[in-house]
């Protein structure tokens, strides 16, 4: 049920002059009427373009990117990347999720705004430009004082070409004759003299790159390369080097507070590439990654041009771009003592800083010059450098002018000693980026990750991961160079620290070898966090560093049998762990197909106002009403099956909706002949003092069978054998059949729906809301069918009363088959298993224990997982002291802490994982106030 959620428009559309539709949310800013996608290299573009286009009637599918002529090589990179602009009543939601899962689309996203990064602090006139001093400017002038070849394109909100300060260094295209409204340079632009103006004032674009109003970009302009030495306003480190001005932003394009907002940032980067740019400066940006602008970027490095842009000025180390994004040389902000400013943001990602607290530049209105802070500010003093350096070292590729730059910083980290190794190469200095002919530089090219564990690519505790980077030298070349990678993150061990790779000759790359640096994920590692690992460069005089990031123990498994293979989380969702990016899973694929669906998710309930789900709700987002206690982990030769998964969350996060339940999820998987289903289980622990009566339980499916068209796909229910199932109508009579079925006793609920609420109106198209999640899983099997169309279903079973203290099991299938007559085999040979390794439902009574107890493990001896249960009596106070459990060897030596906190009286459990431990005999004690308990267990390989 892709639903066109209308809800979004009245909590978030914002409705600039009554002319431009922008969605401001969550620290996001995006059109609410377009996306951008790209086809893949293989698609035939005149027949997937009618097919999109006839999708969304009445849309308007265009290539994103103007390109030049004669740009073949280049072009490639950005060709078939377009946008698809649609009318009411789609939403961009119900749009990308259906665009981006044809099969003939790479990828597909919103058309993100970006913000730009400056305050101004001061509208008086100021004299002093004392960076210019702390940068070393003027001994950099006696140096080299730019080219009027060189071009600093300003890709900004426009710049006042006609301001006395910035008129002499303005570009104009001498290929173009003025005002006859004729494209005579044959670049795409007619009468593009001084630029261009993408946005207009109202969507419109023109040859005027005039800013509309006072906002942002005659004041970076001016810090790039104002003119110099005339005797009036300002100078500027880029000196005589020459602007280009690019026109992105649109007037009535505005966030809430009335900043503008640059809109078509990514357009204005190609032109100025294609215009001769050799630097572009980019003062803006938004906290999100885009694959279409990193498209952009390698663009732009590939016809020549360095781009630089802000860090933003969130002071944090969050991902900012297009400062983030490979080839950009990104620059934070600092005062003219060398101290971070308080707003800059920081972090692996930053390459260098410059001054930006208090710089006095042009502008646009009367005062014709004023102060400001911010990295927008930071950053056009780099670009004015940039190209000095580009016109002192004429044969430099735009990445090697970024590492001049980089490499002759001043290092200031003892000055930021919160920020050691997060503020680049530290302060530019513009004389040694101009004298020093020595410089090197080596970074990472390229990282290759392999992983020594289970082999579902995601980097979980126990496992190894061995990294192969290649390194590239881009300048100096180095005759003995050592690489060494270091951290002091306890979550990981450092196997394998890398060494000499020996001599690179300028522009060379080397290849390492497989597990030229390895670490192991620790047992008892965090999840679902990032790991930094910094790498250190000598040779010689030569010291560098540069980061690596590894992401570890998300919170999702991909489970899997030789046939079929389904992402599970450790919140109750199935299939994916980020709607609805889906980015994170792999949803639910069977014998190596396509996924087969959007979303699974988990939905419990007494009545309409006590709905506790982790599905998606009325306002298109996903409900978040389960916090994670246990991430989920699939370990492999349970009792019950070859896999089994297991995770704990519960509901106290749901208020005022928590119904105090606390829930352990429980998936098996099995090989051979049953390879063709899982069962998954949810144990339901009723941790409240009351019973909850008229409860139900059920999960929600979202599916997408058919890999064209959603239309078709069908839901139906088979009475005889009580399971429902999903298939393509219009595919070949071999195609996959999906079954679902409720597997534990009570009434089956099964309540079928189609996105246009056709055949159930209670349900509507809009999203989804707890009311209408309240009846899918209550109304019995009055609705068993739909379809063709794009479909969704909710399983359940009730209603049940649930005692407190006890815990009650729910049993679900999930099936796959070619065809209905192999998936009704499938399901009846499933039944057959779960009788033989699961009970149906059962009731355990899970009371208070009376006394402090710690139990023998289970099992004992081990491979390499046991249980370890222990028991706080109800007489006992949670706030006198933590309950502490501490693994050991024979020798007494402390090998693990599995536990230290304070815990409310009950019965426990902790799973312990010995991966990464040797055969042998251990211990583990249970300390709580004075009650101290040891027992043995034997861990055998």
């Amino acid at each position: 049920m892709k639903k066109i959620f209308q809800i979004i428009y009245f909590i978030n559309l914002i409705q600039i002059f009554g002319n431009t539709n922008i969605i401001e949310k969550d620290n996001e800013i995006y059109f609410s009427d377009r996306i951008i996608l790209k086809f893949k290299e293989s698609s035939s573009l005149y027949k997937i373009s009618n097919s999109v286009i006839q999708k969304f009637q009445e849309s308007e599918l265009t290539q994103t990117f103007k390109l030049s002529k004669g740009n073949n090589s280049s072009s490639k990179i950005l060709q078939n990347i377009f946008t698809l602009k649609f009318k009411s009543p789609f939403d961009i939601n119900f749009v990308l999720k259906e665009i981006s899962s044809l099969p003939e689309i790479e990828w597909a996203e919103p058309h993100y705004l970006s913000k730009i990064d400056f305050t101004p602090n001061d509208p008086s006139f100021q004299t002093s430009q004392h960076y210019l001093n702390v940068i070393k400017a003027q001994e950099a002038w006696d140096v080299n004082t730019g080219s009027e070849e060189i071009i600093i394109a300003i890709v900004d909100t426009g710049v006042d070409w006609e301001h006395p300060d910035l008129s002499a260094n303005i570009w104009n295209n001498m290929d173009e004759i003025d005002n006859n409204g004729i494209d005579d340079d044959g670049n795409g632009f007619i009468d593009d003299i001084h630029g261009w103006d993408f946005g207009g004032v109202e969507g419109t674009s023109d040859n005027n790159p005039k800013e509309d109003r006072a906002d942002h970009g005659t004041l970076v302009a001016g810090l790039a390369s104002a003119v110099s030495n005339n005797e009036i306003g300002i100078a500027s480190i880029g000196f005589k080097s020459k602007l280009l001005a690019v026109k992105t932003a649109q007037d009535n394009i505005r966030s809430e507070s009335g900043l503008a907002l640059v809109a078509y940032g990514y357009e204005g980067i190609i032109y100025a590439a294609d215009n001769g740019a050799k630097i572009i400066n980019c003062s803006w940006g938004s906290n999100n990654f885009s694959n279409a602008a990193q498209a952009v970027i390698d663009y732009a490095v590939s016809k020549g041009a360095l781009v630089v842009a802000a860090a933003g000025n969130d002071n944090n180390d969050a991902g900012f771009y297009p400062a983030n994004y490979n080839g950009v040389l990104s620059v934070a902000g600092t005062d003219n003592s060398d101290i971070k400013a308080s707003w800059s943001n920081y972090g692996t990602k930053v390459d260098v800083c410059a001054p930006g607290v208090n710089v006095y530049s042009t502008w646009q209105d009367d005062p014709f010059y004023i102060s400001a802070d911010g990295t927008s500010l930071s950053s056009p003093i780099t670009a004015g450098l940039a190209a000095l350096v580009a016109n002192q070292f004429p044969t430099y590729t735009p990445l090697q002018i970024a590492e001049q730059i980089r490499v002759n910083c001043d290092n200031i980290d003892n000055l930021n000693l919160l920020y050691n190794f997060q503020l680049g190469a530290g302060r530019i200095n513009a004389y040694k980026s101009l004298t020093n002919t020595n410089s090197k530089s080596v970074r990472i090219s390229n990282l290759n990750f392999s992983e020594i564990g289970d082999g579902d690519g995601i980097y979980e505790s126990g496992e190894t991961i061995n990294i192969s980077p290649t390194f590239t030298n881009y300048l100096t070349s180095l005759v003995s160079l050592n690489v060494n990678l270091e951290t002091d993150n306890s979550n990981i061990q450092l196997l394998k620290s890398g060494g000499n790779i020996g001599s690179i000759a300028t522009l060379q790359s080397t290849q390492t070898e497989n597990d030229f640096f390895s670490i192991n994920i620790n047992s008892v590692a965090a999840e679902n966090i990032d790991i930094n690992l910094k790498l250190t460069y000598t040779e010689n005089n030569y010291e560098d560093f540069e980061w690596i990031t590894i992401s570890i123990n998300p919170t999702y498994e991909i489970q899997t049998s030789e046939n079929l293979s389904i992402t599970f989380t450790s919140n109750g969702s199935i299939g994916f762990d980020d709607y609805p990016t889906n980015l994170k899973g792999n949803g639910l694929r069977y014998k190596d197909g396509p996924n087969v669906i959007f979303e699974s998710s988990l939905i419990y309930g007494t009545s309409s106002n006590s709905i506790v789900s982790s599905a998606r709700n009325s306002d298109g987002d996903k409900d978040l009403d389960f916090s994670i206690i246990t991430p989920i982990k699939v370990n492999v030769n349970s009792d019950i099956s070859e896999k089994e998964g297991y995770a704990v969350f519960n509901d106290v996060v749901a208020q005022p909706k928590s119904l105090g339940i606390e829930t352990e999820f429980y998936t098996y998987s099995f090989s051979e002949v049953n390879s063709d289903f899982m069962f998954v289980r949810y144990t339901l622990f009723n941790k409240t003092n009351e019973e909850i009566n008229n409860f139900y339980i059920g999960q929600y499916w979202d599916f997408d069978i058919d890999d064209t068209s959603y239309d078709d796909d069908m839901i139906a229910y088979d009475s005889t054998n009580n399971f429902g199932y999903v298939f393509d109508d219009n595919a070949d009579p071999v195609s996959t059949h999906i079954g679902l079925a409720i597997l534990s006793d009570g009434r089956k609920n099964f309540f079928a729906m189609n996105d246009k609420g056709t055949n159930n109106p209670t349900i509507s198209w809009d999203g989804f809301t707890d009311e209408e999640k309240w009846t899918s899983l209550t109304n019995g099997i009055k609705y068993s069918s739909t379809g063709p169309n794009d479909i969704s279903l909710v399983i359940s079973t009730g209603p049940f009363n649930l005692q407190p203290n006890v815990k009650h099991n729910f049993d679900f299938l999930i099936a796959a088959g070619d065809d209905l007559t192999k998936l009704t085999q499938t399901v009846i040979s499933a039944k057959q298993k779960y009788g033989e390794v699961l009970t149906s439902i059962d009731f355990t009574e899970e009371t208070v224990p009376d006394k402090l107890e710690l139990f023998q493990n289970y099992p004992n001896p081990f491979n390499p997982t046991t249980i370890i249960k222990y028991s706080i009596p109800k007489n006992e106070k949670r706030e006198t002291s933590n309950i502490k459990l501490m693994v050991y060897d024979v020798l007494g030596k402390e090998i693990r802490t599995l536990l230290n906190q304070k815990q409310n009286p009950g019965n426990y459990e902790i799973n312990f994982d010995a991966s990464d431990l040797s055969s042998g005999i251990y211990f583990y004690k249970l300390t709580y106030g004075n009650f101290i308990s040891t027992k043995k267990m034997i861990l055998l390989r």
